[in-house]
């Protein structure tokens, strides 16, 4: 029994350690659940990932695991010490040579990924991804 509780507090220590990451500096899997297509009013409930590398780049997982998008992340805008709390944070980013922004938030129980894409003399594309789980990567 005793070696029971033992292993329960190692692994509850090690769930709370991944969640304890900066995200500007820690490599991170977000799981969505929901990916609502602002544009088209298009809403997926199949899933996918989005996995964030520190302040290098973005990508987006579609749930087949097949690569949709790759985000080059050109500035930060603000900071979020720890993803096990409540915060946010802006990416200036660009993918296929569009500017585009990417905000990650976390507010009490709810995470929510928006990313907005500017193509060239076109409307914005806005996707807000709904995200059930995060792990370290």
């Amino acid at each position: 029994m005793r070696i029971a509780f033992i292993i329960l507090i190692i692994l509850t220590v090690q769930a709370y350690n991944s969640f304890g990451q900066s995200i500007t500096t820690a490599n991170l899997s977000w799981t969505v659940s929901r990916m609502d297509n602002k544009n088209t009013g298009m809403i997926d409930e199949r899933g996918g990932t989005i996995q964030s590398y520190g302040a290098e780049r973005v990508d987006w997982y579609d749930s087949r695991g097949t690569l949709k998008q790759t985000f080059a992340i050109r500035e930060i805008n603000g900071g979020w010490g720890n993803v096990a709390n409540a915060g946010s944070i802006l990416y200036e980013a660009e993918t296929e040579g569009k500017p585009c922004t990417i905000m990650f938030q976390r507010d009490g129980g709810s995470i929510l990924i928006r990313i907005i894409v500017l193509p060239n003399g076109g409307q914005p594309l806005i996707y807000e991804f709904t995200i059930q789980n995060l792990t370290t990567l």
